[in-house]
């Protein structure tokens, strides 16, 4: 198959495909990232390469002459809104418009309940002792890299869907260096937890899944800075990380695997 774009640099090639990117670095054997899987690319034309983050939080660095990046680049991203076009046409859209979704799903909030003094007292002096053991304990800390590491393991939380959701998005601005999002303190970015989706013939089971709705200010085509409302469906797998489902970026469909 012929790529979209290919571009090579000091015995390092990269080449765009309609659903994966391949690259080799030197002295090494030829590598395949599936285009769902890329979730932003970077470019830096001081350091002379292109940064691609995927799903499963690895940042690959490749060679790229000053010229090829922006066009490597955009080709990356037009084949990621070519291949959810086309998974939203064989599959169909299942997921109702961000229009449809009840207002109370997602703004509702939990009602406040008032707090018994006599547990308040009990749980403070449960998080001492336990604070305490802690510091008398004789293992050492665990190193940032296996902390992210435990964390990768366990149930993913609605914090997380939040942050990987606000990547997923960055990956569609016409700047994303200039991505500016709102704050917890503003009430944003409004989460909730999706059911799961069992297998279906050839298609995989899709678990841990969650719907983030917020928006962004970034500057458009001409530099302006403009609002703009989107929702991500995401799920998390352990062996393949975050995914995203579906995009929407001012009620357009920017990807979809529907």
């Amino acid at each position: 198959m012929k790529p979209l774009f290919e571009t090579s640099q000091t015995g390092s090639r990269i080449s765009v495909y309609p659903d994966y990117v391949a690259y080799k670095l030197i002295l090494s054997g030829e590598k395949t990232i599936a285009i769902n899987h890329i979730v932003s690319v970077e470019t830096s034309r001081f350091l002379g390469q292109v940064t691609i983050e995927t799903t499963a939080g690895k940042r690959i660095k490749i060679p790229v002459k000053a010229n090829d990046q922006n066009k490597l680049r955009d080709a990356i991203y037009q084949s990621k809104r070519e291949f959810g076009q086309v998974k939203q046409n064989q599959r169909g859209d299942q997921e109702k418009p961000l229009s449809e979704i009840p207002e109370q799903a997602v703004l509702e909030k939990p009602s406040k309940k008032k707090s018994n003094p006599v547990v308040l007292t009990f749980l403070i002096i449960l998080i001492i002792f336990i604070f305490k053991s802690g510091l008398t304990n004789d293992s050492k800390p665990s190193s940032p890299s296996s902390q992210s590491n435990q964390g990768q393991e366990s149930k993913p939380t609605e914090g997380q869907a939040g942050i990987i959701a606000k990547k997923f998005v960055k990956a569609f601005l016409k700047s994303p260096s200039t991505a500016k999002f709102p704050g917890v303190f503003e009430g944003e970015p409004r989460i909730i937890s999706l059911p799961d989706v069992p297998a279906h013939e050839d298609e995989p089971a899709l678990k841990n899944r969650f719907r983030v709705v917020s928006y962004v200010d970034a500057q458009n085509s001409f530099g302006a800075m403009i609002r703009s409302n989107w929702f991500v469906t995401l799920n998390w797998d352990k062996s393949e990380g975050w995914q995203s489902e579906e995009i929407i970026l001012d009620d357009e469909v920017v990807y979809s695997i529907y």
